[in-house]
């Protein structure tokens, strides 16, 4: 049988937390996310570098915030309430490190892809929409080639990946510019998003019922919909995978709701889509620097003495409230992401059952 995808991503994980340079990774990121403290005469700053982490977060892009924060810092127009300073050589190397890590798993998962085209494996790159960043030549990965081998393996084994490596997508992408194919996949992805909970957007409805009624693909628009679906599907589990050595690297735990935190579960609804979950919990504590937005958790709680649910999950909202009688609490919407770290596996799924047109179809 083949290696789970999801699983080796967390035993990958595991091995990044026993690193040494991981750990000091999760003490740099500690120490630039400390903030200020304030007297009664004056401010005693803590962090020098200000509030480099809280510029850093906002993007919310892994290590590759912090470093563009420090190649630009001398660029931005801060408020007058926020400073930042550069990184000492010393932490730039660390962060560059970790950023390391994340590009050459993303690398080697896609290098067979690459050999096809520059430009599909390009497009598959969770940072290839963002601004470049300097990189120093020396840069090295945490992990080694090897110890990521397992996970590129069993992420190669995944079925969405070979739909797509064994499809004619490389030649269609020939025919276009890296531009053009970032405008046809950020098109897509705004009506995928939009739709991940429990209301579909007109256009992704009319194409679900195309999927359900069809056995074969009939216009060039579904086609390159479909390519566009599988292309974001994929993307999106590198960034989430990406995500979770980010995670592991700076020392912050998977979210995980259970019988313990769970004040009610809202919502549970399965679409053509997704699988959507709204799940009011307790407060939950977290790392001081755990406050970004796209994060992995797992719900793992028995609702009734009938059910047990045992789900991974990519939270896509978060809304905290405070109340007398509840005190702090938490609502989490998330959707449901299955062993090959896709999210829309529902409508992965039916563009497979149909299967990718051949180049006939899409040369017309």
């Amino acid at each position: 049988m083949a290696a789970d995808f999801r699983n080796e991503v967390f035993l990958a994980c595991k091995i990044l937390q026993k690193k040494d340079t991981a750990k000091k990774i999760t003490s740099l990121i500690d120490d630039l996310s400390k903030s200020s403290k304030f007297t009664e005469n004056e401010t005693e700053q803590n962090n020098t570098h200000g509030d480099f982490a809280y510029l850093a977060k906002q993007s919310n892009n892994e290590f590759y915030s912090y470093l563009f924060i420090d190649d630009n810092i001398d660029k931005i127009e801060l408020p007058q309430f926020l400073r930042a300073e550069h990184l000492a050589s010393d932490e730039r190397n660390l962060i560059e490190s970790g950023h390391q890590t994340l590009v050459r798993f993303i690398e080697l998962c896609l290098a067979d892809i690459k050999q096809h085209s520059d430009v599909l494996a390009t497009a598959l790159n969770p940072y290839f929409l963002l601004k470049p960043i300097k990189i120093n030549a020396n840069a090295t990965s945490i992990l080694s080639d090897d110890e990521l081998l397992p996970v590129v393996s069993a992420f190669k084994n995944g079925r969405v990946y070979k739909t797509l490596i064994d499809s004619n997508l490389a030649w269609v992408l020939s025919k276009l510019d890296i531009n053009t194919v970032g405008t046809l996949i950020t098109t897509a992805e705004r009506e995928v998003n939009r739709s991940l909970g429990d209301d579909i957007t007109h256009d992704l409805k009319e194409f679900t019922l195309k999927l359900a009624m069809t056995t074969k693909f009939s216009s060039i628009s579904d086609v390159m919909l479909a390519y566009s679906i599988l292309l974001i599907a994929l993307r999106e589990s590198l960034k989430m995978s990406c995500h979770l050595f980010f995670n592991a690297i700076c020392g912050i735990d998977l979210l995980v709701l259970n019988n313990d935190n769970i004040i009610n579960i809202e919502e549970s609804i399965s679409t053509t889509v997704c699988k959507f979950y709204k799940v009011l919990v307790q407060e939950i504590s977290i790392n001081t620097f755990d406050d970004d937005m796209v994060r992995v958790l797992l719900i793992d709680c028995d609702p009734s003495n009938e059910e047990h649910i045992h789900e991974f999950g990519m939270i896509i909202a978060e809304t905290i409230s405070f109340s007398r009688e509840t005190g702090k609490t938490t609502k989490y919407s998330f959707v449901t992401i299955d062993k090959e770290m896709i999210h829309i596996y529902p409508l992965t799924e039916a563009i497979m059952r149909i299967g990718l047109p051949d180049e006939q179809i899409t040369k017309c």
